[in-house]
């Protein structure tokens, strides 16, 4: 599934990353659709070049450094002081490559293909796990992510009125699932157009993120 974390394919962890070698011997393996990567922020600094760096770690708690090299009126336009400790990062395309103090990490050139989650990672793969489960349908028929009730031909159980991801037979059965705060914060993160695009499979629509921060909406 495209929401599947797990899915290394999809979305790497940093020790799976492709360098620039492998993007020119094995083109098709890695541009036919594009890939994420995941991480959690552990320091942010401006350093010197209209740069940034950022100290991260990834799904298996893989320490590395990340730049962000801003171009055009970025260098002072970015709000930098809005990604905190503790933020999870989706990075659209990544690269393995050397930094300039020698170590392997990875280079980001703009911002457009970093989208800034104010969640930590573990809320990210927890919306994975859970649209996974909640997507994996019985006899062609979705279930209601809350009582497990499977739909029929006759009584279908519709999306999530919010994030359109998740099903729910009735209102009732949504009202308790926001009761537990998983739900709620997957909501939030799901109505926004990069992330429901991402866990909804539709790539194409986030070559490059529509805004670099979450927009968080009501559930």
């Amino acid at each position: 599934m495209d929401c599947d974390m797990k899915n290394h394919l999809l979305y790497p962890t940093y020790m799976t990353l492709p360098t620039e070698i492998d993007l020119v011997l094995s083109p098709g393996h890695w541009q036919a659709r594009g890939w994420f990567l995941a991480v959690e922020v552990v320091s942010v600094e401006r350093i010197e070049g209209y740069k940034a760096l950022l100290r991260v770690f990834d799904q298996e708690k893989i320490h590395f450094d990340l730049i962000i090299e801003f171009q055009g009126t970025e260098a002072w336009t970015f709000p930098l002081d809005k990604v905190r400790e503790t933020d999870a990062l989706l990075i659209r395309d990544a690269v393995m490559s050397q930094l300039p103090n020698g170590e392997l990490g990875v280079t980001v050139v703009g911002t457009k293909q970093i989208k800034v989650i104010p969640y930590a990672l573990l809320y990210l793969k927890n919306t994975s796990k859970h649209l996974v489960k909640a997507r994996t349908q019985k006899n062609g028929h979705h279930v209601c992510f809350y009582c497990q009730k499977t739909g029929t031909e006759e009584e279908r159980v519709p999306p999530c009125e919010g994030c359109l991801l998740v099903y729910f037979c009735d209102k009732a059965c949504r009202a308790k699932a926001m009761n537990f705060k998983w739900h709620y914060l997957q909501c939030q993160m799901l109505q926004d157009d990069d992330v429901g695009a991402v866990f909804a499979g539709n790539w194409e629509d986030v070559r490059e993120f529509s805004s670099t921060f979450l927009v968080k909406n009501d559930p």
